[in-house]
């Protein structure tokens, strides 16, 4: 049975509620969608499409997640710099 108060054995904290993706420094908020946006960990996926002519085409885009997902990839976000 899984539980979503894990507990993070690196830094003693709950799981619950942290570490997800708006808070991760590869999230990157998409347009004026609330609450999605792309995870660009990793370069972007390659998919299959159907083209306007009708035939195959491919197209790449980054994986669309919510912003309140989570996964063993998290990265801490960077504060931002301090501007004198």
């Amino acid at each position: 049975m899984t539980d979503d108060t894990t507990t993070d054995t690196t830094h003693g904290q709950s799981l619950a509620g942290l570490f997800t993706c708006s808070e991760c420094d590869h999230y990157e908020r998409v347009g004026d969608e609330v609450g999605q946006g792309e995870c660009r960990r990793y370069p972007p996926k390659v998919f299959p499409a159907q083209s306007p002519q009708g035939g195959l085409a491919f197209v790449s885009a980054w994986p669309r997640v919510r912003h309140d997902n989570r996964c063993g990839e998290f990265e801490q976000e960077d504060p931002p710099a301090d501007r004198h």
